[in-house]
Parts: C-alpha cells; structure tokens; sequence
C-alpha cells in the first residue's frame, strides 16, 4: 500500500475572529472630567432593538440624551431612563444627580442595557455630579460613532489540544412499500458546522467570547473592564454575536501560508449551552466552547478550504 509521509502532520492551529467595532461616545463636557460618562454598543454593526425592528448599530441610529427633570424626580439619584427604539433619554436633576447614578440607572433599564454598556469616562471617579451647562448631550442628542469603521481582526491566544471542526450530515430513508423499512436510498435533510475551541489563554474577552449572555463593559480608554453575564431572552443569536473565524495550522512553529490549511467560516456564533469555568489546583485551566456556523442564505455554504477564488 502507497504511503506518503511527507501528509502526516501535528494539529495545532491558530484561531483569529473578525467583527465590526462597537459604536461609542464619551458623554460630559468636553474635556470629559468629572461629569464623563463612556457609552459603547453592546452589538457591532447591523441587528435588531429589543422590539425586533431592523436597526443600524453602526452609531448613527443609537443616541443619548439628558432632560432636565424640572424638580419632579422624587430622588435625584434614582433619575429615569425611557428607550425609544435607539434613542436613550435620561431624566436628570442637573448638578445634583452623580455619574454613577447615571451608569446605574443605565444598567438597570433592560431597554438601554440592550443597547448599550456604561462605563465612567477619563477622569470620572462617579462622584460627580451631571451639569446641564456645557454638556454635549443637552438639549440635543449625542450619536455613538465608530461602529461602521474596518472590521478588526483579533488572535484568541493560546489554545488547548483539541480544537475540533465537526461537519455533520443529516439523512432521511426513502422507502417503498413492497421493501417494507429497507431503505431504497438516502437524501440529506440537513446539517451543521461546529467547532470546538478550548481557550487556555483566561481574560475577559475570551470569556465573552464563548458564552453567548456574557458581554464585556470597558471605560473609555480600555484601562478597566469587566464582563457581565446575563441572559438577553429574545436576542437573536445570528444577528448579534456572528463573526468570521480562521483556523490556521501551524507547521514548524509558523502559521502555513498554504490555502488549504486553513478553514474560514464567513457567519458563526457562540452556541447555547453550558461553559464550565474550572479551577482545579493541579491543572491548567481550560474554557471548553462550543460554536456554530450559519449558512449562507443564497449558497448554503458554512465555511471552505483552499483558495476562496480558484
């Protein structure tokens, strides 16, 4: 039997996922001190708002806006947040009500929280106080920019040893009844594309990453962040947690250059399920996640090897 060494290869692999940036503003005024606020998209690029209408995340549609409360909030620290669509108002009692209640009352309102993330910006330490004067969301609207900028293209570090890319097929019996449940033939009936990713690299964003309700919250400079889990009922896995994935082998030490050793799934998203965070003492950690890919509306194709225009 012919043999060809020179095919038998180790199976590391390099994992790089592409999406839009996050839209965002700093809210304050300028130079954005002690009254700043950091708002970023909780979604990239285009999705859905919490009612299920076709919106543009890409920052022209998400806006943020303070209104005077004229003396009528019971508590000037507990001010109230209304959603409409993508425009985000917050009822204030100017110079009284403090950054952090802002970012509290943001948090708290499931409408704004679908949309966006609140953070302190440069400077704020939450104790100051929102002044109407000066500020750059009062009386008019402040646009999240940025989300229709390059798409960025992000290693997820090191790996464990078994990243697996699993193509599975579905078949159906056709059967007569002269042969009874022999099957006379068999046709697809579906499928899917999964992969397995093992994070051994442990920081917020793989975290986010893998875990479909988890999203990371980041100030204005990126210099602290935190990742929240919680459950979006309702939000469409495909429309707002899809990027493009690349697995690459690596040969020698190198990532191959060759086409064919590297699989690109254009549309796949975290998979619903359990993600086990482990801390046992003796082991390294390992995040076992879990995605699937989506099919191209027109072609069906999930994801290709080799070269994408032979």
């Amino acid at each position: 039997m012919a043999k060809n060494p020179r095919k038998l290869e180790l199976g590391p692999a390099n994992i790089y996922l592409t999406t839009l940036p996050r839209a965002s503003a700093n809210i304050g005024e300028s130079p954005y001190s002690s009254d700043g606020i950091y708002l970023q998209a909780v979604r990239p690029g285009a999705g859905f708002d919490a009612a299920g209408n076709a919106v543009d995340y890409s920052g022209n549609d998400v806006s943020f806006v303070y209104v005077d409360d004229g003396g009528l909030l019971a508590d000037p620290q507990v001010p109230t947040v209304t959603v409409v669509g993508t425009a985000i108002s917050v009822i204030i009692r100017s110079g009284v009500t403090t950054v952090d209640s802002v970012i509290s009352a943001l948090q708290n309102s499931p409408q704004a929280s679908y949309l966006v993330t609140a953070a302190r910006g440069l400077g704020a330490d939450g104790t100051g106080v929102v002044n109407e004067a000066s500020n750059d969301a009062y009386p008019d609207p402040v646009f999240l920019t940025g989300g229709d900028g390059a798409a960025e293209r992000v290693d997820v570090g090191f790996l464990g040893d078994e990243v697996a890319y699993q193509v599975t097929t579905e078949a159906a019996n056709l059967t007569g009844a002269q042969t009874g449940n022999v099957p006379q033939d068999k046709v697809v009936i579906g499928g899917m594309v999964k992969v397995i990713i093992p994070f051994k690299e442990i920081t917020l964003d793989n975290f986010r990453r893998g875990v479909p309700s988890a999203r990371v919250v980041t100030n204005s400079d990126g210099s602290k962040s935190r990742v929240d889990f919680a459950v979006a009922v309702g939000q469409s896995m495909r429309d707002t947690l899809t990027v493009k994935m690349e697995i690459i082998k690596i040969k020698g030490g190198f990532e191959s250059p060759l086409p064919a050793d590297k699989i690109v799934i254009p549309e796949i998203s975290p998979a619903e399920g359990e993600v086990n965070f482990p801390f046992a003492p003796v082991t390294q950690r390992v995040i076992m996640t879990n995605w699937y890919a989506w099919p191209n509306q027109n072609t069906g194709r999930w994801a290709f090897m080799g070269d994408e225009n032979p």
